[in-house]
């Protein structure tokens, strides 16, 4: 059977708001996220495993933290470009 691929935004919605629910940790916890999400998002040929949840979560998890850290690094530019009138650094 193969592994299901998160192909939609609300699955993915769904796996942070159990994982904000539950706050799974080990590896029989992330078992039960999958459990609960089988009911709705698998089908006969993809099922949802608690591996694949905590991977997925892991990946959602980082490219926020770097698009984060690109906000303030934005942010930092304009308030120095405001405070100073210029970037230090050709853009």
């Amino acid at each position: 059977m193969a592994p299901f691929r998160w192909p939609e935004m609300k699955h993915e919605l769904a796996l942070a708001k159990e994982v904000a629910k539950y706050f799974p940790e080990k590896p029989q916890e992330w078992d039960e996220v999958a459990k609960i999400l089988s009911k709705a998002f698998s089908t006969d040929d993809k099922q949802v495993k608690g591996r694949g949840c905590r991977e997925k979560m892991d990946r959602i998890l980082e490219k926020y933290t770097k698009l984060q850290l690109l906000s303030t690094s934005l942010l930092s530019l304009a308030i120095f470009d405001y405070t100073f009138g210029w970037f230090p650094l050709a853009l």
